[in-house]
């Protein structure tokens, strides 16, 4: 089992804003020891960054799958190939509950196209055929 941060939006940039309160959240964390609620993008974006926290949140959000959903089905099919996992726990936050119900709709419609995908291809290999035919 692999457990990953899945962000699939309309566009990459969505993706990644979307992203943002969890990963200030994360980087604040570190710097005050607490936890505090996630915030409203707008008002993450209107503060003054230090240095370490702005590193803090670019590292979380490099470890992040983040992109539309047709990026986020390539990643977690690549995934799944590279290390022969048979489940994913995918985790999704942010500050927006409308916008989370439209993530994990959107992480849900990824998941599944990357497990169909897989299992075409494991048709076509059983079948003999080559997927570049």
């Amino acid at each position: 089992m692999l457990s990953v941060d899945v962000f699939a939006g309309p566009t990459a940039a969505r993706a990644r804003e979307l992203a943002l309160p969890e990963a200030w959240a994360m980087a604040m964390t570190r710097r005050t020891g607490e936890f505090r609620p996630l915030e409203p993008v707008d008002q993450i974006l209107a503060r003054s960054w230090p240095d370490r926290v702005r590193e803090r949140i670019e590292k979380h959000l490099d470890g992040v799958f983040l992109g539309t959903e047709a990026d986020v089905t390539t990643r977690l099919a690549a995934l799944v190939d590279a290390t022969g996992a048979d489940e994913i726990l995918a985790s999704t936050s942010t500050f927006d509950t409308t916008a989370l119900a439209d993530l994990d709709a959107a992480l849900f419609r990824a998941a599944h196209g990357a497990a169909s995908d897989r299992r075409d291809e494991a048709d076509r290999d059983a079948a003999g055929v080559s997927s570049l035919s």
